[in-house]
């Protein structure tokens, strides 16, 4: 458990890290321009890829393939490697010139890696070029609806925008289960949202990157979700026009039986998402795959949005995959957008065709 110094420290350097890393000072970047990979020969999607990738990459690069989409890619916050080098040349100054005095030499706590900007964001560039060298398609991570505070982020770019961004007026409706720091952000309440989108681009334009995976974007009344889902399409198409004005698409996880829309919750979807993408973790629920006319609605739900060019990535949660693919492949068409999530330290298996498999 962090102490109280530790905790304050960590927003002090959190802050100063920010302070450096600034939308403006990046707003002339631009990333390279972002096509859909194919689904023949790239129908897997890699997901929460991290810094463990590099021994995969040496050792397996057979898991791998040249224009393949890593959705994110992020590095771990940690102690900093050099700080016991910068605490020792503080203690060989003389008193008296800004050394420590014996009380204040050692601190029992190691200083956090965002005291210096330059060591997470090194590895993560450096990493990331690594990525992009295989040939792969990067992207980033950010929660489209929740936040929470500064000493809370263990993950570089943030995975989340830090809540004291955010005004003390801010509109919430709860907090992530099991989570008291986790904040959802009210999506019905203009301010709140769009203080958070604020944030959003700000880090978009401090790491470009040619797509975006937003997770916790929306959640459907048929998945649990309890907001407004005209107002989280409002949210989800202004987060897409950020998207838009960088030059980049965009990814939204989406809890969501896609079954379930009605025809004009799908519409609103489809005029949110324009021609980006969405992420379902539990893309064909037991309880679905089980009712052969339930199925039948989803793949027709499923066919709409793809007709009207929108991308789909299926993680295939709580469904066996070959049961999955078998079903997706009885209906998948040739031009659509269609991925299957993936591990990056498990070779893939998953196989996009399109018409029934064959006899």
């Amino acid at each position: 458990m962090m102490s109280t110094r530790t905790v304050a420290l960590r927003v002090v350097f959190g802050a100063m890290l920010l302070a450096c890393v600034n939308g403006e000072e990046h707003a002339s970047s631009s990333p390279p321009s972002f096509e859909w990979p194919d689904p023949a020969t790239n129908g897997t999607v890699l997901v929460n890829v991290t810094q463990d990738v590099v021994g995969y990459l040496r050792n397996h690069p057979d898991y791998f393939s040249n224009g393949e989409l890593v959705l994110s890619f992020s590095v771990p916050i940690g102690p900093d490697p050099a700080a016991p080098q910068r605490r020792e040349r503080q203690l060989r100054r003389p008193l008296g010139s800004g050394g420590l005095s014996d009380r204040e030499a050692v601190p029992s706590f190691s200083v956090p890696i965002g005291a210096d900007r330059a060591v997470p964001e090194q590895q993560y560039q450096q990493l990331r070029e690594l990525l992009e060298s295989k040939g792969l398609i990067v992207g980033t991570y950010i929660s489209g609806t929740t936040t929470k505070q500064e000493a809370e982020e263990t993950r570089w770019p943030y995975d989340a925008v830090p809540s004291e961004r955010l005004s003390t007026s801010r509109r919430i409706v709860g907090f992530w289960p099991n989570d008291p720091h986790r904040e959802i952000i009210d999506v019905a309440d203009a301010d709140t949202r769009h203080a958070l989108q604020a944030e959003i681009r700000r880090q978009w334009q401090a790491h470009p990157a040619p797509v975006r995976f937003v997770d916790n974007a929306a959640a459907h009344s048929s998945a649990g979700g309890t907001q407004s889902w005209d107002a989280q399409c409002v949210h989800i198409r202004e987060i897409r026009e950020i998207a838009d004005s960088l030059g980049c698409r965009v990814v939204f996880n989406i809890a969501l039986h896609v079954g379930f829309l009605s025809d004009r919750e799908a519409a609103l979807l489809i005029q949110a998402v324009g021609p980006n993408g969405i992420c379902l973790e539990d893309p064909w629920t037991p309880w679905v795959r089980r009712n052969e006319m339930e199925s039948k609605k989803a793949e027709a739900r499923y066919r709409q949005l793809l007709d009207a060019g929108m991308a789909v990535i299926m993680l295939p949660l709580n469904v066996p995959e070959d049961e999955l693919e078998r079903w997706v492949n009885s209906w998948n068409q040739p031009a659509y957008h269609l991925y299957f999530g993936g591990a990056f330290f498990k070779r893939p298996t998953h196989g996009i065709r399109t018409g029934p498999p064959p006899v």
